[in-house]
């Protein structure tokens, strides 16, 4: 799991970001080719992993498996970006993920039921996504950029009886990318039981090293670092 790897940290406090970046191809627009080059790219600067949408999960694992020595995770996103798919569906697709070969899953939570407090559909949600994961990476997205304090804050202590690896704050399809605000909250609401993946526009070294001085542990991006 996540948490023996926590302490790769170095002097400076920060840790060997090329292994803590999922590099994201999340765009509608991709093909098989540009599918296996993200693969190749997140294989040649030794990123931790390569998140797609469930449909190219096979693709990917395939392709890594064969070409690749298994170097790269494969991170499937389920029901990304808006959350808003039924139980039942985003469940499904956990199953698809899980048998297609994905290392992770990163399940999108519906907003407006953060903001009704709709907590019991949220955490049974997740505990059945973990059940499935077994000794799989299970995050939990949300859009931090959404919310505010009080209503992250009272999240996470929901998502604290949940067992849950990661909550990451923002897809990049919100209002706005993530901020070490975000992060610093959140790695002080979860107590450090719960790690915290950054993403939303983080575009360069630096976006991503504030990050991770702020407590992140994973970065999420679609660009090159």
């Amino acid at each position: 799991m996540f948490f023996k790897n926590q302490n790769k940290f170095s002097s400076d406090g920060l840790g060997d970001l090329a292994s803590m970046i999922d590099f994201a191809m999340l765009d509608s627009r991709a093909t098989e080719k540009d599918i296996i080059s993200s693969c190749n790219i997140a294989y040649k600067n030794r990123y931790h992993g390569i998140e797609v949408f469930p449909c190219y999960v096979k693709t990917c694992k395939e392709y890594i498996s064969r070409k690749l020595d298994d170097a790269v995770s494969v991170v499937c996103v389920i029901d990304f970006p808006f959350g808003t798919a039924t139980m039942q569906d985003k469940i499904h697709q956990v199953k698809t993920a899980f048998a297609d070969g994905a290392d992770e899953v990163d399940v999108c939570i519906n907003t407006g039921d953060i903001i009704d407090e709709n907590y019991k559909e949220i955490r049974g949600l997740l505990l059945r996504v973990c059940r499935l994961a077994k000794h799989k990476i299970v995050k939990a997205v949300i859009e931090a950029s959404y919310l505010d304090r009080e209503q992250v804050n009272k999240l996470c202590r929901v998502l604290l009886k949940t067992k849950i690896d990661f909550v990451m704050a923002n897809t990049g399809f919100g209002q706005s990318g993530v901020t070490p605000e975000d992060v610093e909250q959140l790695k002080i609401a979860l107590k450090d039981k719960i790690a915290v993946k950054a993403s939303g526009g983080i575009a360069t070294k630096a976006d991503a090293n504030n990050m991770i001085r702020m407590g992140a542990t994973r970065i999420g991006t679609s660009r090159v670092l």
